[in-house]
């Protein structure tokens, strides 16, 4: 049971949950294993690039940092619009003949640089949000070769201990 208060998940507070990082090797490896390993997944394993390719491909903060470029470069289009006119229109005294009707067309005039400095800021996001992703793809190259590696050690010590067993064997029936 988890207790606690809720946060609500922002741009800002977004963090994954697996931030350990050798909880990361490790399901990594976990992963990755099946198919390093000869004779479990398959007989010829994987390859270094094709491991990065399917963690690229499959990986959802790497698909949250690409939708956060989408999101700042609309903040960025939005940033560069003019506010619409604003039409209304108001009737005083309907019920008597000397009834007044008033119809307004208003425009807001942004001075002093707001929308420039709007622009700026959100073209500050946009690049934020690139490095961001780029910062992630990152983590997730180092954290696949160190599972990838990890997992190649794990298969030469596991064909080093089949080969021990076998020596063992041998010398138990010579002797």
């Amino acid at each position: 049971m988890i207790h606690g208060t809720a946060q609500r998940c922002t741009r800002a507070t977004y963090r994954p949950l697996c931030k350990v990082p050798g909880m990361r090797v490790g399901a990594l490896c976990l992963l990755l294993l099946p198919l390093v390993a000869p004779g479990v997944a398959s007989a010829q394993g994987i390859s270094l690039p094709q491991a990065l390719e399917a963690a690229f491909a499959h990986n959802p903060e790497l698909a949250a940092a690409q939708w956060e470029i989408g999101v700042a470069e609309g903040d960025r289009q939005q940033a560069g619009l003019i506010p619409n006119p604003v039409l209304s229109w108001e009737v005083e005294d309907p019920r008597r003949d000397t009834s007044t009707t008033t119809v307004m067309l208003s425009q807001a005039l942004e001075l002093g640089g707001k929308r420039g400095a709007r622009i700026e800021a959100a073209g500050k996001g946009q690049d934020a949000a690139k490095l961001e992703l780029e910062q992630r793809g990152n983590e997730l190259r180092a954290d696949v070769v160190q599972a990838f590696y990890a997992a190649a050690r794990a298969q030469a010590g596991l064909e080093l201990a089949r080969q021990s067993r076998a020596l063992a064997e041998r010398g138990l029936q010579v002797a």
